[in-house]
């Protein structure tokens, strides 16, 4: 039910805000709804950790339920939008009509680039929220409550970089500089991150305040990775949403979703099978060295700024 929720969710809520709002205004809600997004997440990760540990499954399922009923509320408060494309078919094979969707989208150079990169996105945050945990083990010392804290961190810092990036782009236009610096700034920080942490430690009894004070040039390095993901995210989604045809944006931003769901499976995967042979650091370091070539093809395939501008001007 979940999966199925997701599926219709994420093209719907963002092919329709560039309908309720007009101008720079659709960047500032992408903005609000991803930080609001991570941060429901950060709390409701925080919250039923500690209340199934608590041995309070019963009130788990209690705010899960009166959750889905208050969202349930909240979806007939939405203003009616009447449907731009009645012509829609489906293909009773699904992965053919797939093909088709993807097909008919990337017509338009604007939306499968960015398709793309919304996916790759996801590639990174997988590999990134998966195998932290593992190099923070072995070559920082962090035990799971510092973990939970690295996590806490990451959807903070995400958060983070998508409100700075709404705003950004509110003021001046989407900016897809923003997406070249945002993977640089990836790239180099997890070269710091793993460069400063070549040796594995054993586990030791300091503290948790220890082990942050004593490795926070490697916290910085991970805040500074997570607010250049919010960077990332937002811009490709604003320019995904402002640039893709009125005609089948949901179409559009559900062929991201689908790429994106493929690329984790595909990270999933690879990792699968590197962690066979490789240690968790040359993997990290791998990962960041793949974005730098996804980073050059961004560069040499982006459209250019005036584009998104136009666009905005267009929506006004």
């Amino acid at each position: 039910a979940l999966g199925l929720q997701s599926a219709f969710l994420g093209p719907i809520k963002y092919s329709v805000l560039p309908d309720y709002f007009k101008n720079g205004d659709v960047v500032l809600a992408n903005g609000y709804m991803e930080f609001g997004t991570l941060f429901a997440m950060l709390i409701g990760q925080l919250c039923g950790g500690w209340l199934m540990a608590s041995n309070f499954a019963y009130v788990v399922c209690i705010i899960a339920i009166l959750s889905a009923m208050y969202g349930f509320y909240q979806c007939f408060n939405l203003s009616p939008l009447p449907p731009v494309n009645k012509k829609i078919s489906f293909n009773k094979f699904f992965f053919l009509d797939v093909w088709h969707t993807y097909k008919l989208v990337s017509k338009n150079p604007n939306s499968k680039i960015n398709i793309h990169a919304i996916s790759w996105f996801w590639f990174l945050g997988s590999i990134f929220t998966t195998q932290f945990a593992l190099f923070a083990l072995e070559y920082i010392g962090a035990d799971g409550k510092m973990f939970s804290f690295i996590v806490s961190l990451y959807i903070i810092g995400v958060g983070i970089g998508s409100f700075i990036c709404a705003k950004i782009s509110r003021r001046r236009g989407v900016k897809r500089n923003l997406v070249i610096f945002s993977m640089l700034g990836i790239s180099l920080s997890t070269f710091l991150l793993v460069f400063l942490n070549t040796a594995k430690v054993t586990l030791h009894e300091h503290t948790d305040l220890m082990i942050l004070r004593d490795n926070i040039i490697d916290f910085v390095n991970m805040g500074v990775i997570s607010i250049c993901s919010g960077l990332y995210s937002v811009t490709c989604y604003t320019d995904l949403q402002l640039n893709a045809n009125s005609e089948n944006r949901s179409q559009t931003v559900a062929m991201a979703n689908f790429f994106s769901a493929l690329y984790i499976v595909v990270a999933s995967i690879i990792i699968s099978l590197l962690i066979l042979e490789f240690d968790i650091w040359y993997i990290i370091l791998f990962t960041a060295i793949t974005n730098l070539f996804f980073c050059l093809w961004y560069t040499l395939n982006k459209p250019k700024d005036a584009h998104s501008t136009n666009a905005i001007n267009m929506h006004a």
